[in-house]
C-alpha cells in the first residue's frame, strides 16, 4: 500500500549497487539519498547510471554496511535490500 503524497527528505540505499532502486523507487520519493557501496567500481558506475541531474540529489559513500553508523535520524528510509558481503 502506497501513500500518494509521501515525500520523503533522505534515504540511504544501502548495498546500492548500480543505484537501480535509487533511480526507480527512491528518488521518486526522497529529496535526497544517500548511495552506501562497498565495491568503488559500482559506486563510480552509479554516478554514470542515474545521470548528473539525478546525482545532484545524491551522496555517494564508500563502504561496508557492518561498518556504517549513521547518527540517530539521519535517515526516513533506509532501503537495504540483497546486501551481500
Amino acid at each position: 500500500r502506497t501513500t500518494p503524497g509521501l515525500r520523503l527528505d533522505v534515504a540511504l540505499d544501502a548495498g546500492a549497487g548500480v543505484g537501480r532502486v535509487t533511480k526507480g523507487c527512491l528518488l521518486r520519493r526522497c529529496k535526497q539519498v544517500h548511495l552506501l557501496e562497498a565495491c568503488e567500481a559500482w559506486s563510480r558506475q552509479s554516478r554514470r547510471y542515474l545521470g548528473r541531474k539525478r546525482s545532484e540529489r545524491c551522496t555517494f559513500l564508500l563502504g561496508r554496511l557492518e561498518d556504517f553508523t549513521p547518527a540517530a535520524g539521519t535517515y526516513d528510509l533506509i532501503w537495504a535490500q540483497w546486501v551481500l558481503q
